[in-house]
């Protein structure tokens, strides 16, 4: 009886053995990465997404590139990274934009939350509000009529982040 119960787990173990090789996970990255970025090269988005794609290049091994997907306030490159394969190799460098299209577009081809995973944090940058040194304003307490004016300068194009939070100061003042 001990003999057969050694003999048994000695062809369990030879089982396993033959077929572990195949449940090991492969390495990644084990090809390039595309980093997609959703606005034109030479921008703010773009110059910290090459920062990024360099890092990301020499802490993992594996070339990242860069890939622009310039239009739509980062619409065209969210909707390339959603409809890529979830592998991994497709990375989406989204801008506040991402978060805030929802408002700003009637129908998405893509859900912002569901279909995509946030991976980490990069940078933040603040918003600010500013003035030539020449302006009578000196603080965002305005009057009525300095309000209107700053709500009209800020309804260019409501297509882009900018334009959204300074339409938002209507609310604020």
């Amino acid at each position: 009886m001990r003999l057969m119960i050694l003999f048994s787990k000695a062809l369990l173990w030879a089982a396993y053995l033959s077929v572990s090789h195949l449940a090991v996970a492969q390495e990644y990255p084990v090809r390039p990465i595309k980093l997609i970025v959703g606005f034109s090269p030479g921008g703010a988005a773009d110059s910290v997404g090459r920062a990024l794609a360099e890092g990301l290049s020499l802490r993992l091994g594996q070339t990242v590139v860069v890939e622009n997907r310039a239009g739509a306030n980062g619409n065209l490159a969210a909707e390339a990274t959603a409809r890529s394969p979830a592998d991994g190799y497709a990375l989406y460098f989204p801008s506040v934009g991402h978060a805030v299209n929802v408002s700003l577009y009637k129908r998405l081809s893509y859900d912002p939350i569901k279909d995509f995973t946030p991976i980490g944090k990069v940078f933040t940058a603040p918003n600010l509000l500013v003035v030539t040194s020449k302006s009578p304003f000196r603080s965002p307490e305005f009057d009525s009529l300095k309000a209107k004016w700053l709500i009209f300068m800020g309804l260019t194009s409501k297509r882009s982040i900018t334009d959204w939070c300074s339409c938002r100061l209507r609310w604020v003042f």
